[in-house]
């Protein structure tokens, strides 16, 4: 029981990191701001993750801050990858009509899609803190098996993305 809890409570801080990561660069990043092209991460979806959280936790130690240190980078790639999916969406269904009104670029990305996007951001976190969670308490479970968890990481990576790069729209 004390174990859930503690799987509970990281999952929460893994998911909380990596999205108060993730959130600046994105606004940065379609105020343009700062330019940096992070398009090519919306293929980071959930089953690439859970594939990464299960061959990651099958093969090392969970305890350590190395371990501590990738879950946070992989949270933020993981939210990265789910809010600029959506932005993108957005981006490109209504970008022009706001700038036809006059509206700054600037002005857009704050009065628009900072709004639209709150629950697809509070989405992102609940499923990451979910995610993180039961692959961490799925690790502590089953000690048996590690081959086939391994085979099903690496499967669910490549399912992942196969079907992120065949629902590309360009």
């Amino acid at each position: 029981m004390e174990s859930t809890l503690t799987d509970l409570l990281l999952g929460m801080v893994f998911s909380g990191i990596g999205m108060a990561i993730t959130l600046p660069i994105v606004w940065l990043s379609f105020s343009e701001t700062v330019t940096l092209n992070i398009r090519g991460f919306s293929a980071i979806n959930f089953l690439v993750v859970l594939g990464v959280l299960f061959v990651y936790f099958t093969t090392a130690d969970i305890s350590s801050t190395v371990s501590f240190v990738i879950c946070i980078i992989v949270a933020f790639f993981f939210h990265l990858g789910r809010v600029t999916e959506f932005l993108q969406r957005e981006d490109k269904r209504f970008r022009i009509l706001f700038l036809s009104m006059g509206y700054t670029k600037n002005e857009y990305v704050t009065t628009y899609l900072f709004r639209k996007s709150l629950h697809r951001n509070v989405a992102s976190f609940l499923m990451g803190w979910g995610l993180f969670s039961f692959s961490l308490t799925l690790s502590r479970i089953t000690t048996h098996f590690e081959f086939e968890r391994i085979f099903s990481g690496v499967l669910l990576i490549l399912l992942g993305l196969t079907s992120a790069l065949l629902e590309r729209k360009n």
